[in-house]
C-alpha cells in the first residue's frame, strides 16, 4: 500500500513541506528549514517520531545476545538485516519481539514472513492480545511466552513509545 501524500495534502487542503526543520521560533509562530524559506503558521504539525519506552531494569537480559528498542526503527531494521543469514540457521537461537500491542505483533508476523525458519517467540501479556491474534500467532508458529520471564536469544523490544528527550527542553 502507498499512499500519495502530496494528493492527499492537496485534497485536504494543507500544504505538505518535506524539510528539516533547523529551529522553531515559537514567539514569532515561525519555521526555520534547512532547504527552503521560513515559514509563518497559525497550526502546525510536525511529525518528529518517537522512542521505545523501555526501562532495561525491568528485564534480564542474556548479554550474549542483540537486545535492541524497535525505535528508532531505521538502526532496529539495520541490525535485523544483519541477522538475516544467521536465521537460516535451523538451531539458532530463538528470536524475541517483547510486547503486547499492535507494533509488536505487526513486528512478529513480518519477521515470520522474513524468517520462515527460526523460531520467534512473542513476550506478551496473554490478557491482552485479542484471541484471533492469539490464533494466528499459533498458526504461524510462533509462540507467545510471559514478558516477565528470561530472554533467550535476540530481543527486540516494542514496549510502547514515548516522546524524544529534545521536545521536553524545546518549549513545545
Amino acid at each position: 500500500v502507498s499512499i500519495d501524500l502530496r494528493r492527499l495534502c492537496n485534497r485536504a487542503g494543507v500544504s505538505l513541506i518535506i524539510d528539516e526543520i533547523v529551529s522553531l521560533e515559537l514567539s514569532q509562530n515561525r519555521l526555520v528549514f534547512k532547504d527552503r524559506p521560513s515559514l509563518v503558521f497559525s497550526r502546525l504539525s510536525l511529525d518528529v517520531g518517537s522512542e521505545t519506552s523501555f526501562d532495561n531494569e525491568e528485564f534480564q537480559f542474556n548479554n550474549n545476545h542483540l537486545v535492541l528498542p524497535v525505535k528508532p526503527f531505521k538502526q532496529a531494521f539495520q541490525a535485523i538485516k544483519s541477522l538475516d543469514e544467521k536465521s537460516i540457521i535451523e538451531d539458532c537461537a530463538p528470536f524475541t519481539v517483547l510486547g503486547s500491542g499492535l507494533a509488536a505483533i505487526e513486528i512478529v508476523f513480518a519477521l515470520r514472513k522474513r524468517w520462515p525458519q527460526r523460531k520467534l517467540i512473542l513476550q506478551a501479556f496473554k490478557t491482552k492480545l485479542h484471541p484471533s491474534f492469539k490464533k494466528f500467532l499459533s498458526l504461524s508458529n510462533i509462540q507467545i511466552t510471559d514478558p516477565k520471564k528470561v530472554f533467550k536469544g535476540d530481543v527486540l523490544i516494542c514496549t510502547g513509545s514515548k516522546a524524544s528527550d529534545w521536545i521536553k527542553s524545546s518549549g513545545l
